[in-house]
């Protein structure tokens, strides 16, 4: 709400697609608010089938997408697509909603898809998530733990082997791409990264305190920050990437005191805020009502079953 007000001071509405932007601005705490409710109503297991249908099917359909561009270019030069963070952001539910034994079906269906986009960031996430679900738990017994750490290094075997494939074969470029990500800069990152600071820097008090405006990036540096921070900073100033940095700060802090009341699924909520992280810091996530969205649904879903754990102390079998 902060953000849309900022929005009409400093860019006054002038058509249709302004007041679409501005109605936008909440639309991620809003999903977050009624899957959070709906966390509370219901158990997490109710969304199960509908969780994993989506899921696949974005990931399919992430595969259409690329395969499409590919045959309407007549083009083998390579394109790195985001559609794949849809589903990404969804790991977490999907894993809490799947048997250990089976979990390293939706793990390789995403490490598959964002292998075949590019993503070097999604690598990174699912990575970090794998590790956490495989090796944070409460009181694992011991045939557990052998299990769980048997499907982590075939995950990592199997990986490396899709790598491999993939760039024989299609000429993905995978490889040269996390090879190249310190002579890149990260696809330009670092450029966008040290030009919007260096702007934020020369700025007056006003733009320091409340940014630039509503899409004032583009006009700097011709398209998005790629962090989060940065770009929340330039657009809308001091005011918002503080609140914006609280929410994370309170986020981490509600999962701590998750794992010391011992709530068996706080380790999905900590995979969750791992995916938001590093979507702010290497791609754009609280800018856009995009992939956010499917984060907001996931963290909603927690953390009403969380409340509901706390206040009535129910019991939670997994």
């Amino acid at each position: 709400m902060f953000i849309s007000m900022l929005n009409m001071v400093n860019h006054p509405i002038t058509s249709l697609s302004s007041w679409f932007y501005y109605f936008m601005c909440p639309c991620a705490p809003l999903v977050l608010m009624i899957f959070y409710c709906l966390g509370q109503w219901n158990d997490i297991y109710d969304f199960s089938f509908l969780i994993k249908v989506t899921y696949y099917v974005l990931i399919l359909l992430f595969y259409f997408s690329m395969t499409t561009y590919r045959v309407a270019s007549d083009s083998e030069d390579y394109i790195a697509f985001a559609d794949i963070y849809y589903p990404m952001c969804l790991l977490p539910l999907v894993l809490l909603q799947t048997k250990p034994q089976r979990s390293i079906i939706p793990i390789l269906a995403i490490l598959t898809g964002v292998i075949v986009s590019g993503k070097r960031g999604g690598l990174v996430v699912v990575a970090l998530v794998s590790f956490i679900y495989f090796f944070v738990g409460e009181g694992r017994r011991k045939r557990s733990q052998i299990i769980m750490i048997a499907l982590f290094f075939g995950i990592v075997a199997v990986s490396t082997y899709l790598i491999d494939f993939i760039d024989a074969n299609y000429g993905l470029h995978s490889i040269d791409r996390m090879m190249n990500t310190v002579e890149d800069g990260g696809s330009g990152r670092v450029w966008r990264w040290n030009k919007t600071l260096s702007a934020i820097g020369m700025s007056n008090i006003w733009e320091i305190l409340f940014g630039h405006g509503f899409g004032a990036i583009y006009g700097l540096i011709g398209g998005r920050a790629h962090n989060d921070f940065i770009e929340v900073f330039y657009n809308y100033g001091l005011i918002a990437v503080i609140l914006y940095i609280i929410f994370y700060v309170r986020l981490i802090f509600l999962n701590i005191r998750q794992y010391r009341k011992k709530y068996p699924r706080a380790k999905y909520l900590t995979c969750s805020i791992i995916v938001a992280l590093v979507m702010a810091m290497v791609s754009f996530f609280i800018v856009e009502p995009t992939y956010l969205l499917s984060s907001m649904f996931v963290m909603g879903l927690i953390l009403g079953d969380w409340k509901k754990y706390e206040n009535n102390g129910y019991k939670i079998t997994s």
